[in-house]
């Protein structure tokens, strides 16, 4: 029952941020910081924490921060992945990586039409959920993939 609702948590908070847009105002700073994380973005992108929009006003790369519970980076992802099927979302890529020296992973799939590539690492019991929604006018996933590696969370 603990880990249905766990589950039904992760897939409600995924729902809830990749449809969220906010407005984005320019600024001239290439250092976008959410809370514990911190990470540079390119010039032409905005930030307008805690999303970062593309150049093209509709791609963006969101941040979120919360409490990894007692859920190590193994449990993480095949919770994230669990919560991801049952969305109905099947063609699911994905890759281990690390994120400021932390062990971390990375999904891309497709949802509604868009491209999603996201990262997920733990520090301190912090989760870190990093992802970037490509609509269907952007293409700036080799940006987004220099931004992950340029990632750095706090201590």
């Amino acid at each position: 029952m603990k880990n249905n609702m766990k589950k039904k948590f992760l897939a409600a908070g995924l729902f809830v941020f990749m449809f969220m847009l906010i407005g984005c105002v320019r600024t001239e700073k290439n250092n976008f910081t959410v809370n514990g994380l911190s990470m540079t973005i390119p010039d032409d992108w905005t930030d307008s924490s805690p999303v970062s929009m593309a150049p093209d006003g509709q791609s963006n790369i969101n941040v979120l921060e919360m409490s990894a519970g007692d859920m190590d980076i193994a449990a993480q992802k095949d919770a994230e992945k669990s919560a991801l099927v049952g969305l109905g979302i099947n063609d699911i890529e994905e890759k281990d990586i690390t994120i400021d020296g932390e062990p971390a992973f990375s999904f891309a799939y497709s949802f509604s039409g868009n491209k999603v590539y996201q990262c997920i690492a733990v520090k301190n019991n912090v989760k870190y959920v990093v992802t970037y929604t490509q609509f269907p006018d952007g293409d700036y996933l080799d940006e987004v993939e220099d931004m992950v590696q340029s990632i750095s969370l706090a201590d």
